[in-house]
This record gives C-alpha cells, sequence and structure tokens, in this order.
C-alpha cells in the first residue's frame, strides 16, 4: 500500500497506525476490506428511500471505521449527516448527504489508487 498517497490526500496515516497498535499488516487489511464494505450503499439506497433509521444505522457503522482508520474527512462528513438526521432536520440532511457522496467517491478512489 502506498501510504504517501493516504497521507497527501489527508488520510491520517500514523494515527490510523497507532490504533492498530502499528501492525501495518492488520492496519492495511482493514483499508481493503473497508473499500468492500456495503455500508455506504446501503445507507444512501436508505437515504433515497427516506428511510432515515436504516441510514442513520449504516452511517454509524460507517462513522466507527473511519475514524479508526483515520479518514477524518470522511468521518466529518458523516456526522454532519448524522447530526441533522438525528434532530430531523432533513434539508440539511440533503445537502450534506450530496457532500458526503462526493467525498465518500473521492476517499474510495485513493484507496483503490493507494492500494
Amino acid at each position: 500500500m502506498n501510504r504517501e498517497i493516504l497521507i497527501e490526500n489527508n488520510i491520517d496515516y500514523e494515527g490510523g497506525l497507532v490504533r492498530f497498535m502499528n501492525n501495518i499488516t492488520l492496519y492495511e487489511g482493514v483499508f481493503k476490506e473497508f473499500i468492500k464494505n456495503c455500508d455506504y450503499k446501503l445507507a444512501k439506497l436508505a437515504y433515497e428511500e427516506r428511510d432515515y433509521r436504516t441510514m442513520y444505522s449504516k452511517l454509524k457503522h460507517l462513522a466507527e471505521a473511519t475514524s479508526i482508520l483515520g479518514i477524518t474527512v470522511l468521518y466529518k462528513k458523516i456526522e454532519k449527516v448524522l447530526e441533522s438526521a438525528k434532530y430531523e432536520n432533513y434539508e440539511e440532511m440533503k445537502s450534506c448527504f450530496k457532500s458526503l457522496d462526493i467525498v465518500y467517491n473521492e476517499t474510495i478512489e485513493v484507496i483503490n489508487s493507494a492500494i
């Protein structure tokens, strides 16, 4: 895995690695599994179907993964959507979800290019 690509794209590689007790094989393996994770696709589908409870649940799982891996920019976008949903501010959530979608896709591209 090309760690420089991750670092150049604002992924906290060093911080994430520390959370994995400096086990590079495990940390990078979880990155590879992250791009296969279906939580975002399921959250987006739930959002489109206005099933906000499912969307919230799936995004909560994704937030935990991004936090542990050090994908801070994506984590912050997820948190904005979750906060909007929590307070039932659906107009704000719509705007936040559009932004999240862009950042999610960019993040997946970065990770794919680093593998």
